[in-house]
């Protein structure tokens, strides 16, 4: 049997945040944007190139490959080994620091393998990464050599009601993945089903074992552990969040602000 946990007490406040302060807005159209631990913004831009800038907006850096497509999502878990996904072509893409390319994956013919990612995240602390197969409908883990790690059993066996991943991200040594049934859900290392939460909105970020989410109640975090909420009083009215220990970036497709916490 499955373990599962139904939060009920999700909106036990545990303490409130001070309002943080707006300290920077960069303009920066893009169609996707991210954050690595060192505070350097990655976007997509509309021209489909891929952007690194400081948080002061010095030393931009660009990568860009039309041979590959339209760039989906940047994963910059690790700033030495930067991941771009390119859905339409099923293309990983590799760079350095300096968004020059380390490695090439394509998934359409990958060690004699077919894969069809819906979702792609770096493992945290190595050189594997996740992706959801819709081909095989499991969850799978390879290094950067295309070799499988690790592998779940199939979506199907795990739950009895149908659901899709639509969000997904490691921490430590666990991978989170939310998906259409309010649930999020966590595997180990060998891609393993453990706990299952039932959340009221889609994860915008983790941090640690907490995860930030925007509801009805506002901008919150809730510890996985302790199951409490602590709510956020931000001046980042922006869709898509990053968290990081100082700052709060937030990004509306035409700019990107950074707050202090």
């Amino acid at each position: 049997m499955k373990n599962s946990l139904f939060i009920v007490c999700f909106f036990i406040v545990a303490r409130v945040h001070a309002a943080d302060s707006l300290l920077l807005t960069i303009h920066q159209p893009h169609t996707f944007f991210t954050t690595d631990a060192y505070n350097n913004i990655y976007a997509i831009t509309p021209a489909h190139e891929i952007v690194r800038r400081q948080i002061t907006g010095l030393n931009q850096v660009t990568y860009s490959n039309v041979r590959y497509g339209t760039p989906t999502s940047i994963d910059a878990g690790n700033p030495l080994k930067t991941m771009v996904y390119y859905a339409d072509q099923q293309i990983l893409v590799i760079l350095d620091k300096m968004l020059a390319e380390i490695a090439v994956l394509k998934f359409s013919a990958l060690n004699n393998e077919t894969y069809r990612p819906t979702l792609v995240c770096r493992a945290s602390g190595g050189d594997h990464f996740w992706l959801f197969d819709e081909l095989s409908q499991r969850v799978i883990r390879l290094d950067e050599g295309g070799n499988r790690i690790a592998v779940s059993e199939p979506w199907y066996q795990l739950f009895s009601v149908q659901q899709t991943p639509v969000w997904m991200q490691s921490q430590g040594d666990q991978l989170y993945i939310y998906t259409t049934a309010g649930t999020l859900c966590v595997f180990d290392t060998f891609g393993t089903l453990g706990l299952q939460v039932d959340l009221p909105a889609q994860p915008l970020d983790m941090t640690g074992n907490a995860v930030l989410l925007r509801d009805v109640n506002g901008l919150r975090l809730f510890d996985l552990v302790s199951a409490q909420s602590t709510p956020i009083e931000s001046t980042c009215s922006a869709d898509k969040l990053e968290i990081q220990p100082q700052y709060l970036f937030g990004g509306n497709g035409s700019q990107i602000t950074i707050c202090t916490r």
